[in-house]
Order: C-alpha cells, then sequence, then structure tokens
C-alpha cells in the first residue's frame, strides 16, 4: 500500500492508495472524527432499537400461559403466576442487564435462596443480588444460582404459582418472548 502523509494548516491528511486497484483514498483526523461520530450516532440507535424490542415484552410459557405479577405490579414482594395473555402492565417485562424488569420498574426475583428448589418467584425492587439476575438459555429463563423459571403445577391453569426449580426440559420451564 503506498501512502503520503502531509500536515497543512493543522490538518494531518493521509493519501493512500490501496490494493492498486482504486485511486488515492483522502484520509484526514477530521474525517475519522466525523466517522468516528456516524458510528456512535449508529450504535446509539441500535441500542435504543434493541431495548425497544425486548421492552413491554410477555413472556408466555408452552401451555400458552402469560407470565403474570398476581396483584399490585407497584408492590414489593408481590407473587408471579401465569394468566390469561392480555395487555395489562403486569405482563409487559423487559430484560435489561440481566434483569427482568416489569412496566412498574420492579424486577423478577427468586425470594430468598437462588439455589434452593421451590424458592417463590415474586417481584422486588430492582438490586444487584444474585436472586434478580436472569439469563435465556435455551428457552428457559436461569436464574444466578442456576435453577429455572418453573410453573409449580398446570401449565394450562390461570393463577398457577411460578417458582424456580432445577433445570431439565419440562414444558413447565419453556418461556417464549
Amino acid at each position: 500500500m503506498t501512502s503520503i502523509h502531509w500536515f497543512t494548516k493543522g490538518v494531518y491528511i493521509v493519501f493512500k492508495r490501496v490494493l492498486g486497484l482504486l485511486p488515492f483514498i483522502l484520509f484526514s483526523l477530521p474525517s475519522y472524527a466525523d466517522n468516528l461520530d456516524k458510528v456512535q450516532q449508529a450504535l446509539e440507535k441500535k441500542l435504543q432499537a434493541a431495548r425497544e424490542a425486548t421492552s413491554n415484552k410477555r413472556f408466555y410459557n408452552e401451555g400458552g400461559k402469560c407470565l403474570d405479577i398476581g396483584g399490585n405490579p407497584n408492590e414489593a414482594g408481590t407473587n408471579v403466576q401465569i394468566w390469561d395473555c392480555n395487555d395489562a402492565p403486569n405482563q409487559k417485562w423487559r430484560l435489561e442487564g440481566g434483569k427482568l424488569i416489569n412496566e412498574a420498574g420492579k424486577c423478577l426475583d427468586a425470594g430468598g435462596d437462588v439455589k434452593k428448589a421451590g424458592t417463590n418467584a415474586q417481584i422486588w425492587g430492582c438490586n444487584d443480588a444474585p436472586n434478580q439476575q436472569w439469563r435465556l438459555e435455551g428457552g428457559r429463563l436461569v436464574n444466578a444460582g442456576g435453577k429455572c423459571l418453573d410453573v409449580g403445577g398446570d401449565i394450562n391453569k390461570v393463577g398457577t404459582n411460578v417458582q424456580i426449580w432445577d433445570c431439565n426440559d419440562a414444558p413447565n420451564q419453556k418461556w417464549h418472548w
């Protein structure tokens, strides 16, 4: 690659010939800065689109029932259950920073021991505790303790409690977004 470097009027300019196929291409520090601004703007747009794509979504199980807050979505300790899917705010979630956050800004929380099967799922004020860390893995929501979000009974019955349990391939641990 041939290049010519030139400094004039406070601007550093580089002329480059790439692979002998193209005429000289002009590069300058200000153009690099402009390009960086454009790249940053494009990345910010993609990040915003990703946030919107994961916002206000419903998680539904193999029985077609949705992850639902069984009471006041603003109150810490409110139980999580499955219910017929609807457009109510108690079924809208976003996955952000490893947390599953409801429309009211509360987090899905394994209330207690993150490694104990049968621990109840609830909502709580968001924090950095392991009982609020979740990841999607093969259609399952897995917590920091390696347990899966689990429908603790009939996956077709409204009001069935949600808990954490040892991960398996049973339909009561499969969630769709």
